[in-house]
């Protein structure tokens, strides 16, 4: 608890000093009558606000509304309800108190909570409830409830912090996609192999290419035929969905930026995959193996509550994990993949023109318009010359972004080839 005097409050002090010296000075009664009013108001200003604060107690508690109960907890753009509950353990009333809180929660410029309680009865207990819109995911913290009081008069303020600070989890935006074509038969097909030229398993031999490495060439056979043949190996395909984006080099501000929307890409995608039986495993921002995180090193699939998942990417901070260059080298060759990633890290653009020959399929979503430096456009040039889909997703257009992403069927790049040379540094 702390106390101080209002400017009311010195104020009147100053006129109960004035009025004292007065009386000496003057030696009249009524002077010495109104200094002693005076004082009396002073003394009850400062006793009653700790009387009406020094035994309130409180207890807060934040869910979702009834409409949201059976999500597993608030997301973002959802409301969420936060009540306190008051109570007075005096055997005499308060009166006239102001509660007060930060809630980080909602949005800016909406964040300090107050309340007005004119009256709580002895042993009584009053109930105050708010609804706000969770503005962003992450862990937040709302601040301590704060119980004001400056009754009867004014000259003093006291106040009492009635509870400690309260965490409350927001989980990401999950936007609910009717197909994608692209994971779609990933779940319950046999395995199968593609062709490629960094597969480990001998499957027979063919005709000589340019290009072809020379520690592939099938001697024995090059004798039989009279011309040149290399050996031809299969990689087996990976039927697990990796979705990758990055909490490294992010650019925007708020809400707005290439990891917040990344991470809304990811959740919605998981969402499908988990919806449809797809095993499906999430690489950047600290998750998953590529980060050196064993405690997170598993598939996420069917198996595994969604909501697992859906924790882990509302706690992923800025410069969480590795860069996506780094990250795009676990993901497995002959795997299909999306990746979320601004068009302006270079870096990354170059990767995953180097890592998709030797994947099965591959999406990019290109996260444009968030202030990051304004791309060349050599790199995307590049990834769709190799006829690799391209999602672009601006700020306030993700809705529009994972709709296209609903059509995006990918391609077989086994089939494609590889991409034409990369991008000049």
């Amino acid at each position: 608890p702390s106390s101080v005097i209002t400017s009311k409050g010195v104020g009147f002090l100053a006129a109960a000093v004035v009025l004292f010296l007065l009386a000496r000075l003057t030696q009249v009664g009524w002077l010495y009558l109104m200094d002693a009013v005076l004082w009396g108001m002073i003394a009850l200003a400062a006793a009653l606000p700790w009387l009406g604060i020094a035994f309130l107690a409180a207890h807060r508690r934040v869910e979702s509304p009834p409409s949201q109960r059976s999500s597993i907890g608030p997301a973002e753009g959802e409301p969420v309800q936060i009540s306190v509950r008051l109570r007075n353990r005096a055997p005499w009333p308060s009166y006239v108190l102001g509660l007060s809180y930060d809630c980080p929660v909602a949005a800016p410029g909406r964040r300090l909570l107050r309340f007005f309680v004119t009256h709580v009865a002895r042993s009584g207990q009053v109930a105050m409830v708010s609804t706000v819109e969770a503005y962003q995911r992450g862990m937040h913290h709302l601040g301590p409830v704060v119980a004001e009081s400056s009754a009867p008069f004014g000259l003093f303020r006291r106040r009492k912090r009635l509870t400690a600070s309260h965490p409350v989890l927001v989980y990401p935006k999950v936007h609910a996609l009717e197909r994608f074509s692209f994971a779609d038969g990933l779940s319950g097909t046999p395995p199968h192999t593609r062709k490629s030229r960094t597969g480990a398993d001998p499957v027979g031999s063919r005709q000589y290419i340019f290009g072809d490495p020379r520690r592939l060439i099938h001697w024995r056979n090059t004798a039989k035929v009279g011309r040149l043949m290399v050996k031809e190996l299969e990689d087996p395909v990976d039927r697990t969905l990796y979705l990758v984006f990055d909490a490294t080099r992010v650019w925007g501000e708020g809400r707005e930026t290439t990891l917040e929307y990344g991470i809304k890409v990811v959740a919605s995608v998981a969402h499908y995959a988990h919806r449809n039986q797809m095993p499906v495993r999430v690489l950047g921002g600290g998750l998953g193996a590529a980060e050196g995180r064993p405690a997170r090193d598993r598939p996420w699939h069917t198996s595994v509550p969604e909501h697992r998942l859906l924790k882990e990417l509302a706690m992923v901070a800025l410069g969480d994990g590795l860069g996506l260059a780094e990250t795009l080298a676990h993901v497995p060759a002959g795997a299909s993949a999306l990746v979320a990633v601004s068009p302006a890290d270079r870096p990354a653009m170059q990767a995953i023109a180097r890592t998709s020959p030797m994947l099965h399929r591959l999406t990019v979503v290109s996260l444009e318009g968030f202030g990051e430096p304004e791309p060349g456009g050599e790199d995307l040039g590049a990834l769709r010359a190799a006829k690799i889909p391209v999602v672009r997703c601006r700020p306030g257009g993700i809705r529009e972004a994972l709709q296209s992403l609903e059509t995006a069927e990918g391609v077989s790049l086994s089939a494609a080839g590889p991409p034409g040379k990369g991008p000049h540094r």
